[in-house]
């Protein structure tokens, strides 16, 4: 450069943007924290304990103690869940978590036991961990310019379903009964974990 020019400045090059979501992505990955929601607030918190006490004639302290060691094995399922999510995909994590807490489902269909109802509660805590990844999935993929707005749609889907989870089920528990409560339940994650496994990449 000659003595007394300015050196031409480099245009500053645009940062790499992620390539954002379709909207049939947006729809799945809002939908995972409904049906993990709508589980949640229909079992553990309110008809597993109905199930333990009025069919299983399991005491309070037990229920209790179930409950709680379930919430403890959540850790372990947020382990593991994060070990897929980094070293395998997001959708090797979020898919079979789905699944699993759909099995977990409908393993109480069927006239329940002591058996069956703990490995239902290890289940489900232990496959909880959809709603993360399915939030890291946004986080990886959306702008960042747009992420609290996605993960705002994300939060409120999962509202709705934390209340739509006991209203639904607890009619069909008392109307058709506990199959009927857990077959729909089982379907609505069932469902996510299909357009999940299908429409995310």
């Amino acid at each position: 450069v000659p003595a007394g020019r300015a050196r031409p400045r480099t245009p500053p090059q645009p940062s790499a943007q992620p390539p954002g979501l379709s909207r049939s992505q947006a729809i799945v990955l809002a939908a995972v924290p409904f049906a993990v929601f709508f589980t949640f607030s229909a079992l553990p918190q309110t008809l597993l304990p109905v199930i333990g006490s009025s069919e299983l004639a399991l005491s309070t302290a037990f229920i209790g103690l179930a409950l709680g060691a379930g919430g403890i094995a959540r850790f372990a399922g947020s382990a593991v869940a994060g070990a897929v999510s980094d070293r395998v995909s997001r959708k090797a994590a979020l898919v079979p978590s789905l699944l699993a807490m759909g099995v977990a489902v409908v393993m109480l269909a069927p006239p329940p036991t002591v058996v069956t109802w703990l490995a239902a509660i290890a289940l489900l805590s232990l496959a909880s961990s959809g709603i993360a990844v399915a939030a890291t999935i946004i986080a990886d993929q959306v702008p960042a310019d747009t992420v609290g707005r996605r993960l705002g749609t994300f939060r409120f889907t999962g509202d709705f379903g934390l209340l739509a989870g006991p209203a639904v089920t607890g009619l069909l528990y008392q109307h058709s009964g506990r199959s009927a409560a857990m077959l729909v339940t089982a379907g609505v994650l069932g469902s996510c974990a299909l357009a999940a496994a299908v429409l995310i990449v």
